[in-house]
């Protein structure tokens, strides 16, 4: 066998000197065939290989992070939006550390990744030299599989099996460990791409004769993250047009999953078990379509559901049924294409009249929605929800939308009005610092413009994303909602009744000595700022910032949120 340590002596050549490649330029080459077209890093010495390879590669762009939490977020943005497997490029021990925020929420999102580190010279790692330490331990607990390659000649067959890990269901981060002297020595040709299985066929009859013994009323549709995209969305819609069903989001997802402006829409339910059961009422049959994801907040006694609902769920992966809820019939393989088999089938009678009592029962709620918000326009500084109101009056009809502002987690989804094709992404994980670099990643995938809407609290999570909107000229708003202060966290504090909250002391929950000047900070990264504190600013201030085409912040003063 070749001593591939010899071959590091080649570093500068494009060739072994034999006709074959480094590991790294197989790498590069195996991610251009993975259809991989940007790799997200902030490398280090331990990465130059790699990165020298990905600079020769004719497909790839590296997209520069300045710190590798952002590179991982700003990679599973782009992944959700593109629809292909995001690559991280991280930096040792230090930089994994940095990134592993980054990656629980990609693994609690399903976020397909492959997320690579460079480790030391492996023949010194027995003497734990600096930079070096187990990565495969540390990220072991946050990943769907976990590798360090021990010999050159594997590493084509261990990225294939990390794309095929990374996309199976449920998708998800794979992490790949690469010690630096292996990727310089000679790599075997790789092997070609791993076929995805396909999905086993589930029990549409069964299913069927239960929806057609549940009147109207007492079925409910529950979309879940699981559904997202055209695809999904447009089975939902067949579903809740042959029935007449009412159709909820389940809690915090993280996509667009049904038209806004359908008669059956009734928005997504609250992160609340006991909230929950009293908007499903008397209902008697849940469609769950996908793998469930009803996460409650605060712990509520009592079940998910209301007691006596029997459950349908439609799940590819076998783990889901009974997680969240208990189900009665499980229907197995791609939920999109089993609730489209099921919409051919359970069509009934009288359903047009259903269709425009919903539409009724929806115009009543929507005229409820807005004279609360009415009630709450002439105060000052802006209530959150007024404020997201008028950036999205001023924006244009299409716009994506990111958000990770804890103040609009409640309401944002009632007044951002979306169809098949519109895009909005929230953070799920509800880890902050993954909503500005996620949304340049939306932008750098879809370019298109993207409205990022942040407090100020989770703005300082990840700011170094400015600095690569500006580098890449994405078209990105950063909507930075201002109270210093964590408001979600007095918040909890005063329903929870604690002391320090009732006497007004809020320890380490406010953010007004010294005030954060977003605007200086915007400056030093090469990114304009506006501050608007009225809705007049917004609607004048807004269009001309989407209209240039480049990033910017946009500062809005609020106040509060309390309920609207």
């Amino acid at each position: 066998m070749r001593d591939h340590h010899a071959d590091t002596k080649r570093q500068g050549r494009d060739d072994m000197g034999d006709g074959q490649r480094s590991v790294a330029r197989m790498i590069a080459a195996v991610l251009e065939d993975e259809g991989v077209t940007h790799v997200f890093g902030n490398p280090g010495s331990t990465e130059l290989p790699l990165l020298d390879a990905v600079a020769r590669a004719p497909g790839l762009s590296y997209v520069p992070a300045l710190q590798e939490a952002v590179a991982v977020a700003m990679a599973d943005g782009y992944a959700h939006a593109a629809g292909r497997v995001g690559v991280a490029h991280l930096h040792t021990a230090s930089g994994l550390g940095h990134a592993m925020g980054a990656m629980i929420g990609a693994a609690r999102m399903r976020t397909p990744l492959v997320v690579i580190a460079g480790q030391q010279d492996s023949r010194h790692l027995i003497r734990a030299p600096w930079l070096a330490d187990d990565l495969v331990g540390i990220a072991r607990p946050v990943v769907k599989h976990a590798h360090e390659l021990t010999r050159p000649e594997d590493a084509g067959q261990v990225l294939r099996r990390a794309f095929a890990l990374a996309r199976a269901w449920p998708p998800g981060p794979v992490f790949l460990s690469l010690p630096v002297d292996l990727t310089l020595a000679a790599a075997d040709p790789p092997p070609p791409r791993i076929p995805a299985p396909a999905p086993a066929a589930g029990d549409i009859d069964a299913a069927a004769s239960m929806i057609a013994g549940a009147e109207a009323d007492d079925l409910v549709l529950l979309v879940s993250d699981t559904l997202a995209g055209p695809q999904g969305m447009r089975a939902a819609i067949a579903f809740a047009d042959a029935t007449g069903c009412r159709v909820f989001a389940t809690p915090v997802p993280r996509a667009h999953l049904f038209p806004t402006d359908h008669p059956g829409w009734r928005g997504v339910l609250p992160p609340d078990l006991a909230e929950i059961r009293s908007i499903l009422g008397d209902a008697r049959l849940a469609v769950l379509a996908g793998e469930g994801a009803i996460r409650p907040y605060h712990y509520r006694p009592g079940p998910t559901l209301p007691q006596g609902m029997r459950v349908i769920q439609l799940a590819r992966d076998p783990a889901a049924p009974g997680l969240d809820v208990a189900a009665d019939l499980v229907v197995g393989g791609d939920p999109a294409a089993g609730l489209a088999a099921l919409s051919a089938v359970v069509a009934r009678p009288g359903v047009a009249a259903v269709t425009m009592r919903r539409r009724a029962e929806k115009a009543v709620a929507d005229a409820g929605f807005t004279a609360r918000l009415d009630r709450l326009r002439d105060r000052l500084p802006l209530h959150p929800m007024i404020a997201a109101d008028a950036v999205l009056k001023a924006a244009p009809r299409g716009v994506t939308v990111v958000n990770e502002a804890s103040a609009l987690i409640g309401g944002l989804r009632r007044l951002w009005q979306g169809g098949i094709g519109d895009r909005h992404d929230f953070v799920a994980s509800a880890g902050l610092g993954w909503g500005m670099p996620a949304a340049a990643g939306v932008a750098l995938a879809t370019g298109r413009p993207v409205l990022c809407m942040t407090g100020d609290g989770g703005a300082m999570y990840a700011p170094q994303a400015l600095w690569t909107a500006a580098r890449l000229r994405l078209p990105v708003i950063f909507v930075i909602l201002n109270n210093r202060r964590y408001d979600i966290l007095m918040r909890t504090a005063t329903a929870m009744g604690l002391e320090s909250a009732a006497a007004g002391h809020a320890v380490g929950m406010v953010l007004d000595d010294p005030a954060i000047a977003f605007d200086q900070l915007a400056a030093s990264m090469g990114v304009e700022h506006l501050r608007a504190d009225t809705v007049a600013a917004i609607r004048d201030g807004l269009p001309g910032l989407l209209g240039a085409g480049r990033p910017a912040v946009l500062e809005i003063t609020i106040g509060g949120a309390d309920p609207y």
